[in-house]
């Protein structure tokens, strides 16, 4: 399972920011093992000209 979260964020005319923050969650093996899960973030930037 994966679910994440952006927002644009305009700094002026033509430059945004597009953060992100998601998790990755493995669940279980066909064992019943936890596979575990990891939080990441990042962000890009943009100048559109």
């Amino acid at each position: 399972m994966s679910a994440f979260i952006q927002k644009k964020v305009n700094i002026c005319k033509n430059v945004f920011l597009v953060p992100e923050v998601g998790l990755i969650n493995n669940m279980k093996d066909n064992t019943g093992t936890k596979e575990g899960r990891k939080i990441y973030a990042g962000m890009k930037i943009q100048a559109d000209i």
